[in-house]
Order: C-alpha cells, then structure tokens, then sequence
C-alpha cells in the first residue's frame, strides 16, 4: 500500500482490505469546496465581464473594453489553475497533471476526477458514493450532448 495509508489492524499480515483502510489527510482541496469555489468564480467572472460590457456600451472605447475583459479572464484562468491544483493535490496526483486538461478528450478525463473522486483517489481507486452518483449524472450529460442533436435531426424529417 501507499505511504497514504495505513490498515485499523497494524499487527496484520498479507493483503490489507478496502474496509480496513483508513485514509490520512491529502493536502489541497476537497470536492465540494472545489466545486463551490468554482461555482463562486464563475459567477463573479460574468458579473464583472457583464459589468465591462455595459460600461462599454456607455462609451464609444470598445477597445478599453476588450482589454480589461481579457486581463479579467486572465485573471480568472490563472484563478481556476490554482484551485485545479490544489483538487489534484488533494486526489493524490501531481499538480502539474493539470495540463491534462489542455489535451482534447483527457480534459473529459482530468475534469470527471476532479469533480466526481475522493481525496486520495490516485492511491486507493474506489468512488464513494457521491462519486458514483456524480459520475452517472457526468455521463448521462454527455449522452444527452451526443444524443440531442441526433434525435433534433431525425425529428425534423
């Protein structure tokens, strides 16, 4: 087993179960904070690029505009990097497998294990059961993306 970890029973020898081990605390950040925070970025990003939209409509420097937008969205990507971090952190990973979510398809990948997996996930790879949930909800989702416009198609005829 990982250094992570230790077995109830420290006098026992041979295999250690799942049911006997207990997880020590990961650094970073866990799920639900992660998700939170995420969600507070997010709609703090879109009132402020919603703000710089309408102070643009005011006055006639759309280019004043554009620029504090992307130092804004910036900003708030650098801000999600690190709160991505510290998730990775948390599942037992190396920060730097947040580049994984720059990769087309491994992004699917690096984002369901952010969202879905417990701390420690990297170690032991067993989903509780708000993971299980969170992960059939993420691939009904992806059904429906994939379903919707097959079933739009064959609906107009």
């Amino acid at each position: 087993m990982s250094s992570w970890y230790f077995s109830k029973d420290d006098q026992q020898e041979g295999p250690v179960t799942a049911d006997q081990i207990v997880a020590l605390d990961y650094p970073g950040i866990g799920r639900l904070a992660y998700f939170l925070i995420s969600m507070a970025l997010c709609i703090v990003f879109y009132v402020i690029l919603i703000a710089i939209i309408f102070a643009a409509l005011g006055t006639n420097q759309g280019g004043g505009a554009a620029a504090a937008g992307l130092l804004v969205g910036l900003l708030f990507v650098i801000g999600f990097f690190f709160l991505a971090v510290k998730r990775i952190t948390n599942l037992g990973m190396s920060g730097w497998a947040i580049l994984w979510a720059l990769v087309p398809f491994m992004n699917i990948w690096i984002h369901w294990r952010l969202i879905a997996c417990p701390a420690g996930y990297q170690d032991h790879r067993t989903l509780d059961t708000a993971g299980k949930v969170i992960t059939g909800l993420w691939i009904g989702m992806f059904a429906l993306a994939f379903l919707a416009p097959v079933i739009g198609g064959l609906a107009r005829g």
